[in-house]
């Protein structure tokens, strides 16, 4: 976590692959392996490996089909253009958790904006957004900045500029330790501006989509293919490029990435044994011993009362 947390998925990846590989009695199993399947899957995606990253979230959730690993598929399949399966797998996400799902909400938002329903995913990221005060430090980074990122989108196509700046600055302070996370704050001012600006903001721009594809390759060519975003930088011949690369990525992923068969199976299995969490912390006989605990507590204390006033009386 402290690895990632710095922006060093490589380092993380490498340690999670470490852990993962060891056998015999030294190895991880139960929840303890969740947790290194969790954080591969995770590293994974913020490497920009979104097909690796699906195949290692099914893994994850066929061990144990919890929010975090559901929600963690789901994003994966948002950045595979999968939106669809990707909002069904954030919904199960939000239903499962008796706490709260920021990427859940966040991945559901993204979707949103997709569909053209800015009000809509305001709504969801907005609700994200009220878990991360409530869960922090709790949050993850990249779960934090997911949320942000996608409520500064819908702040943007709304118009609601005063707020898209206030959550800007916000993405600009949180992001600053974590060099591949900043390119999603950087992508999110070049998509700021005017369809109409300068010369020397449009060359800006385009320097800024440069810097961040060299840091984060993947997530910036998703962002490309995402309807509505970079609209300043569409006339100019210098966006063919990437728009020509993020097709290429894409097509790649559709071959190299599990298969729709797959992940339907993944899902109906996991809407069937899907685990809530947090799980339910009694049974109806600990609940009936509980209760027996309690009248035998306040019996005794009845007790005691009564006899320190009589002999004090006395």
């Amino acid at each position: 976590d402290r690895l990632m947390k710095r922006g060093h998925y490589v380092e993380a990846l490498t340690l999670c692959d470490e852990s993962l590989r060891i056998t015999g009695e030294g190895a991880w199993t139960g929840a303890r392996r969740l947790v290194w399947l969790n954080r591969r899957a995770q590293a994974l995606l913020a490497l920009g490996h979104a097909d690796e990253a699906l195949a290692a979230a099914l893994e994850a959730m066929e061990a144990s089909p919890d929010p975090e690993t559901i929600a963690d598929c789901a994003l994966a399949l948002l950045r595979l253009n999968r939106y669809e399966k990707a909002a069904d797998l954030a919904r199960l996400a939000l239903d499962l958790t008796r706490e709260r799902s920021v990427l859940g909400n966040a991945t559901l938002a993204a979707v949103m904006l997709e569909r053209a329903m800015p009000a809509e995913a305001e709504a969801l990221a907005r609700a994200g957004r009220a878990d991360l005060d409530a869960l922090l430090p709790l949050v993850h980074i990249e779960n934090r900045v997911a949320c942000l990122t996608t409520l500064c989108r819908a702040e943007r196509m709304q118009g609601h500029t005063d707020e898209e700046r206030k959550l800007l600055a916000e993405l600009r302070k949180v992001t600053r330790h974590n060099p591949v996370l900043q390119t999603q704050a950087l992508l999110e001012e070049v998509d700021a501006l005017a369809t109409d600006c300068s010369a020397e903001l449009l060359d800006w721009g385009f320097r800024a989509v440069d810097e961040a594809y060299l840091m984060a390759p993947h997530y910036t060519l998703w962002y490309v293919a995402q309807p509505r975003t970079l609209a300043a930088l569409h006339a100019d011949e210098r966006f063919t490029l990437y728009a020509g690369l993020a097709r290429e990525e894409f097509e790649r992923f559709a071959n190299e990435a599990p298969t729709v068969a797959e992940v339907r199976a993944a899902y109906e299995v996991a809407g069937r044994n899907g685990r809530r969490r947090p799980a339910p912390q009694s049974s109806r006989e600990a609940l009936q011993a509980q209760l027996f605990t309690l009248i035998g507590t306040l019996l005794l204390l009845i007790v005691w009362m009564w006899r320190f006033f009589l002999i004090g009386n006395a």
